[in-house]
């Protein structure tokens, strides 16, 4: 897509190992600095978690090639995402295919 007169990448979710693509449309784009856009299925807010709340991802966590940690909250796990372990994982992935 276009983002402030530049291309930016979007993420398709389902081309990627361990992903599910969302039942309808998304509801928002995360650009993140300006360098891939990914789409979200629903926004709920932000939340700032100390670090207690982070734990290391499960090892048989399809996303652990990506994400930094896994933050609790209530019932949830939420992954938090390491833009460049994303990239760098993404590039990997292309190339394999």
């Amino acid at each position: 897509m276009i983002h402030q007169g530049e291309f930016l990448p979007v993420l398709a979710w389902g081309d990627l190992p361990g992903c599910r693509v969302g039942s309808g449309p998304p509801v928002a784009l995360a650009v993140l600095r300006l360098r891939l856009g990914m789409p979200l299925d629903r926004l709920a807010g932000t939340l700032e978690l100390g670090p207690e709340a982070w734990r290391d991802p499960p090892e048989d966590d399809p996303w652990r090639p990506w994400i930094d940690a896994v933050g609790r909250v209530g019932d949830s796990d939420l992954p938090r995402v390491d833009l460049d372990r994303l990239i760098a994982w993404l590039r990997r992935f292309r190339g394999g295919r």
